[in-house]
């Protein structure tokens, strides 16, 4: 078995304040990891720290780019055991992402849809965040099953046999 990780996060952007408003959720993006010290996360976001319109698939990384720039990011990060077999498969279809990481957009607007909970179905190389990790969790074969369609970052808390392993400052996370 190996453990991958979950980890939502809020930030203090002028966007996930409009977000956190408009759901009143807690967290409003979501990243995947397939280590424990979350080097680095992969999601659907922006390619700018400060331009919340343009985006697509990206790695990030506690220490540089758009977490750095935000010091007081929030964070809950989850741990989700599953088999190697699905490792691998995650694996391989992030690499996949990477490869074509061109080849993808931001889904501005399924994001906001989704906002007021309208499911805007599966658009062709089109990801927000927490469908991104829907997604790839899916078709790895992690049974998501329980999770609605218009999926939220607080939904993954939802998932069998995930559990938290972290909540604070998204900059003082350390692996224990």
């Amino acid at each position: 078995m190996r453990e991958i990780y979950i980890v939502l996060t809020k930030t203090q952007t002028m966007l996930s304040r409009a977000i956190r408003l408009a759901t009143k959720y807690k967290y409003n993006h979501t990243s995947l990891a397939l280590d424990i010290g979350l080097e680095p996360m992969y999601s659907f976001g922006r390619l700018r720290p400060h331009n919340p319109f343009i985006g697509r698939f990206v790695e990030e990384s506690i220490h540089r780019g758009f977490f750095k720039s935000f010091p007081m990011t929030c964070c809950l990060v989850l741990e989700l055991s599953v088999d190697d077999e699905t490792y691998v498969k995650l694996q391989t279809l992030i690499i996949g992402f990477k490869s074509k990481q061109k080849d993808y957009k931001y889904n501005i607007r399924g994001l906001f849809l989704a906002g007021v909970k309208i499911d805007m179905k599966y658009r062709k190389n089109k990801f927000y965040c927490t469908q991104f990790v829907k997604h790839v969790l899916n078709e790895a074969g992690v049974d998501i099953s329980i999770l609605p369609e218009c999926v939220t970052p607080n939904d993954f808390n939802q998932i069998e046999g995930v559990k938290t392993v972290y909540e604070g400052l998204l900059k003082e996370y350390s692996i224990k």
